[in-house]
C-alpha cells in the first residue's frame, strides 16, 4: 500500500496540477499581506499574529476548498478518463486499500499546501517587516495550520465521493464553489456550528467557542461528514459495476 501511496504521488508530481496548486497555496499568504499592506501606510499596527490568522481563514476557509478539490478530483476522476482503473483493480491491492491510499495520499498533500501556504505568509512577514514575528507565534499558528488541514480533509471526503460517481472535475468544482460560498455567509454567524466546511477555519483557530460552547457537536457533525463522505465513496467502489 506505500508503494501505491508513493505512486500516487509521483503521478500527481509530474503533472502540471502540481505547480498550479502549489501556486495557488501561496495565493492567500500573498493576497493577505498584499490587502494589509495598505493599512500600514496609515499608520494601523499589522502584526504577525493578525495575518497569520487571516492567511489560516483564506486557507482554510475559502482557498483550500478549491484547492483540495482540484487534487482530489485529478486523484479519483483521472483514473477513469486515462482508463488506468481497470488495470489497477485486478492487482493484488483491495478496493478498499485501493480507497485508503487515495485517502491518505489525499491527506498529505493537504498538509503540504497548507505548509506551503503558512511558510509563504512567514516569508512574505520577514519581507515586509511585520511586527512580533517569534519562534512560538510560528510553532503556534502553524499547528493551528495542520489541525486545520487534517479537518478540511474530514470534512472533503463527500467531494471525494462527487469526483468518483461524476468522474469529472467540473461538478467538484461547482460543489467547491458553492461551499466556498456558504462559508462566507455562514462565518460569524450563529448557524456556523451547523456548516461542517466553515468548521475547520474556527475549530483550529478557536474561534469556535464565540459561537457555542457544545464543542462535542461540533466535532460529531465533523465526523458524521467524514464517514459519509468516505462511506459513500466505499460503497461505489466495492458494491457498484465501476464501468470504465
Amino acid at each position: 500500500m506505500l508503494k501505491f501511496i508513493e505512486m500516487e504521488f509521483f503521478k500527481l508530481k509530474n503533472s502540471k496540477v502540481f505547480l498550479l496548486i502549489l501556486l495557488g497555496s501561496i495565493a492567500p499568504a500573498f493576497l493577505v499581506h498584499f490587502g494589509f499592506s495598505g493599512r500600514i501606510d496609515y499608520g494601523e499596527k499589522i502584526t504577525f499574529a493578525l495575518l497569520s490568522g487571516q492567511t489560516n481563514l483564506y486557507m482554510l476557509a475559502i482557498f483550500g476548498l478549491f484547492l483540495t478539490t482540484i487534487v482530489v478530483s485529478y486523484m479519483f476522476s483521472r483514473e477513469f478518463n486515462e482508463h488506468t482503473l481497470k488495470s489497477i483493480l485486478p492487482t493484488p491491492i483491495s478496493r478498499s486499500k485501493y480507497l485508503i491510499s487515495k485517502s491518505v495520499a489525499f491527506l498529505i498533500w493537504i498538509l503540504i499546501l497548507c505548509s506551503v501556504c503558512f511558510f509563504s505568509s512567514v516569508i512574505f512577514s520577514y519581507i515586509t517587516g511585520v511586527e512580533g514575528i517569534s519562534a512560538n507565534l510560528i510553532l503556534k499558528y502553524y499547528g493551528e495550520m495542520l489541525i486545520g488541514g487534517v479537518l478540511l480533509f474530514m470534512v472533503m471526503t463527500p467531494i471525494m465521493f462527487i469526483s468518483m460517481l461524476m468522474k469529472s472535475m467540473v461538478p467538484a468544482m461547482i460543489c467547491a464553489a458553492t461551499l466556498s460560498l456558504g462559508n462566507l455567509f455562514a462565518y460569524g454567524h450563529d448557524p456556523a456550528v451547523f456548516y461542517p466546511w466553515i468548521l475547520p477555519a474556527i475549530v483550529s483557530s478557536g474561534e469556535i467557542v464565540e459561537y457555542t460552547s457544545n464543542i462535542s457537536m461540533v466535532y460529531g457533525l465533523i465526523a458524521i461528514t467524514f464517514i459519509t463522505g468516505l462511506g459513500l465513496t466505499y460503497y461505489h467502489l466495492t458494491q457498484k459495476d465501476i464501468r470504465l
